[in-house]
């Protein structure tokens, strides 16, 4: 009776040792069965990982605990998402991709044969994982650029015959953005090689596109490859200025320079902090400090 009891000590103190703690820049995917068949289910994972993934080649499970099976997940720095499919083979658990929000936590819950999901092992199951998450929109200081290297934390003067065409981003990646330029411009530009940009500064990423004389009109499009930010043709009217202003993923650009480059300087004593919202509306929002 006495090794009985050992046996289950041992057998109880294995399984409560199994998971690890979460590591740093890490992502857990819990995974449970009904069944308690784990062999052979593996992760395909995309967007903000550094996992290096195909779909014949899946995430292999990390381990076991007393939910289930879990897999860990390498980030990105500054990751917000991941895509992903518990999968067998070519037999996928769920009929849809699924998606981790990870402004919830870096922890998820999935049941077999369920699109919800938890971000807690005790639930609720109620958040619907086949919905891709929104952005999560960060403060300036975020997007700021002047946290950039080389970054410039005042604009330089706009040259002569030229329109500026701004960028501003929430998460404040500009790595591989370039602009498609056509039009009134000098600039020889083809889709696989856009204008690189002209500087970075406090109001983001910006391109200044060369103008031919008497310019009227200048076409342009943000992208990244055959990625585009927003996605239609915009263009300027050279008649209402020669900057411009595109905030990503907002169908229409604004004339001027964003709002955070006339800001006045912070007195001395003094902390400011900014807060962006990618709707424009700040009315009644206050700081509790």
């Amino acid at each position: 009776m006495k090794r009985l009891a050992t046996l289950l000590t041992v057998a109880l103190s294995a399984s409560a040792a199994a998971q690890t703690s979460l590591p740093a820049d890490t992502a857990r995917v819990h995974y449970q069965r009904a069944d308690g068949a784990y062999a052979g289910w593996g992760l395909h994972v995309w967007e903000d990982t550094t996992a290096q993934v195909t779909w014949d080649k899946p995430l292999a499970q990390s381990g076991k605990d007393d939910f289930g099976a879990y897999f860990d997940i390498p980030l990105k720095p500054g990751a917000q998402k991941l895509g992903f499919i518990v999968h067998k083979g070519d037999t996928k658990d769920a009929d849809r991709d699924l998606w981790f929000d990870l402004s919830r936590g870096r922890e998820l819950f999935l049941k077999s044969g369920s699109l919800n999901v938890a971000y807690a092992k005790a639930g609720p199951f109620t958040v619907d994982a086949s919905k891709a998450p929104v952005a999560q929109a960060a403060a300036p200081a975020a997007t700021a650029p002047a946290a950039t290297p080389g970054a410039s934390s005042s604009a330089q003067p706009i040259p002569k015959n030229v329109l500026r065409v701004r960028y501003v981003r929430p998460d404040g990646k500009y790595d591989g953005w370039g602009l498609h330029a056509w039009e009134d411009t000098t600039a020889q530009v083809e889709w696989s090689k856009p204008l690189t940009p002209t500087g970075v500064d406090a109001g983001g990423a910006y391109w200044d596109v060369p103008l031919k004389d008497g310019a009227a009109k200048v076409g342009f499009i943000v992208h990244k490859g055959d990625e585009k930010d927003p996605g239609a043709d915009m263009f300027a009217d050279l008649s209402k200025g020669n900057e411009v202003t595109v905030t990503s993923g907002k169908a229409e650009f604004a004339y001027g320079a964003p709002a955070v480059l006339s800001d006045p300087p912070v007195p001395a004593g003094v902390a400011r902090i900014n807060y962006y919202r990618p709707d424009g509306k700040y009315d009644g929002w206050g700081l509790h400090a």
